[in-house]
């Protein structure tokens, strides 16, 4: 009997302990990135750094056509998306996608 008063005083002492800690941020929270629209082939389109020219992330398009990055190929853009989790490249699903040079 003692036990089981132990583990009920255990369990809600975590749950007000917990209950006090900051909420933790999505992994998928939406973010801003910047950088160059290139393409591999296959008609997959990706982000790159612009001064090593390393991949950022693959884009993958959510509430338009994958084919409407074809008109940013080889400018500098501002994305808005979020990272979805993935074994291998990152991946980002861009909402808005706007030309800044």
């Amino acid at each position: 009997m003692r036990f089981s008063v132990l583990i009920i005083l255990l369990g809600v002492f975590m749950a007000v302990a917990q209950s006090g800690q900051p909420p933790k941020e999505s992994k998928h929270a939406t973010r801003e990135l910047t950088g160059l629209v290139d393409e591999r082939p296959g008609a997959i389109y990706i982000l790159r750094h612009e001064g090593d020219m390393n991949t950022i992330a693959v884009l993958k398009p959510v509430g338009f056509e994958n084919e409407s990055f074809a008109k940013y190929l080889g400018h500098r853009v501002k994305i808005r998306g979020e990272f979805v989790q993935t074994e291998g490249e990152p991946v980002f699903r861009v909402h808005s996608i706007q030309k800044i040079d």
